[in-house]
């Protein structure tokens, strides 16, 4: 459609019109370099979004980013950003975290506290009641995650930890700043640490993302505290890793892979009798069932393709000799 009133339009400002739908529909489908083309169009027609006046600039960086370009085409395009649209906090922290992945420390923090600054100039103006677009809020998690970061560098563990907590204060399911308030209270006591995530975190509802979090990261206490909360069948060999009961563990282990073997040898069963169809959603199910069942650390312990001479294998085979199925390279297919 929009191809059809490109066509249509007999003038340059009707084609130019419509180069912010041309914009959007290439950015949606992932073609990035076209998007930018479209935006690039639009910028030098001085087309303007009502209520989003940085959109275009706001659609050309996050397609540089996904096309890999590097980082001084990044600020560079920044650079001529903040230049048309000074008031826009969001391409202000932006340039602080591109500074910030380049390790350039001292500018970044100038941008980045910048940036905060101004969005507390544009919370203000919130609070009195003036309609204005937020551009910037879905970026305080990186921004503070950043200067947390940099503060931790300079060994302010206290500020760090404070950073912190304040951008888990306005996105709290953010992993990496979870991950860098716990660097900072490491060393204190578990008791304590416990205290101070309660005051963010529900230990039943949010003990799966605590748990993804600090995983391999923070001790087997605190580890057990949240995971015991989770009453799931799955979570139990978890428990019993970290409570230290490794024959609770290796026993449990033991039978649930004894089962998913009949289960796979099952399928395999099913894939020889009702062909190349089934066998498609039979790989889906080793790929994306058995990682929910078992789990994915202890999903290496279980041979995918289990073996015909396997103690199992050979069990199964006795049962199937009897219904005149017998196994053949691999797989089990009806004797004639």
């Amino acid at each position: 459609m929009l191809k059809e009133r490109a066509k249509a339009a007999k003038t340059k400002q009707e084609k130019d019109n419509l180069s912010i739908y041309f914009m959007d529909a290439y950015n949606s489908l992932g073609e990035y370099e076209k998007a930018i083309q479209y935006a690039r169009q639009g910028l030098a027609a001085k087309i303007r979004v009502i209520g989003m006046e940085g959109h275009l600039y706001d659609v050309i960086f996050s397609a540089m980013q996904k096309l890999g370009k590097s980082r001084q085409e990044q600020l560079d395009l920044l650079d001529e950003a903040i230049a048309h649209h000074p008031e826009e906090a969001c391409f202000i922290m932006e340039k602080g975290y591109v500074l910030w992945q380049a390790k350039d420390y001292l500018a970044a923090e100038k941008y980045l506290r910048r940036g905060l600054a101004m969005r507390q100039e544009f919370e203000a103006k919130l609070a009195q009641g003036q309609l204005l677009t937020d551009s910037s809020l879905r970026l305080l998690p990186y921004v503070y995650h950043a200067l947390g970061d940099i503060s931790y560098k300079r060994g302010d563990k206290a500020k760090a930890a404070d950073l912190f907590f304040q951008g888990l204060q306005v996105h709290k399911y953010t992993g990496d700043l979870l991950a860098g308030l716990y660097n900072c209270l490491c060393d204190g006591d578990t008791i304590e640490v416990i205290q101070i995530f309660s005051s963010l975190y529900d230990r039943k509802k949010d003990a799966g993302f605590v748990l993804s979090s600090l995983s391999g990261r923070a001790p087997k206490a605190l580890l057990l505290y949240y995971a015991s909360a989770i009453n799931t069948e799955k979570n139990l060999l978890e428990k019993y890793f970290l409570s230290e009961r490794y024959d609770a563990a290796a026993v449990l282990a033991a039978a649930r892979i004894q089962n998913i073997s009949r289960l796979l040898i099952s399928r395999q069963i099913e894939d020889s009798i009702l062909g190349e169809e089934h066998k498609e959603s039979s790989v889906n199910y080793r790929q994306n069932v058995l990682p929910v069942i078992l789990g994915n650390r202890f999903l290496p312990m279980l041979d995918l393709k289990p073996h015909l001479d396997s103690l199992e294998g050979r069990s199964v085979q006795r049962t199937l000799s009897r219904k005149h199925i017998s196994p053949k390279d691999g797989q089990y297919v009806i004797m004639k």
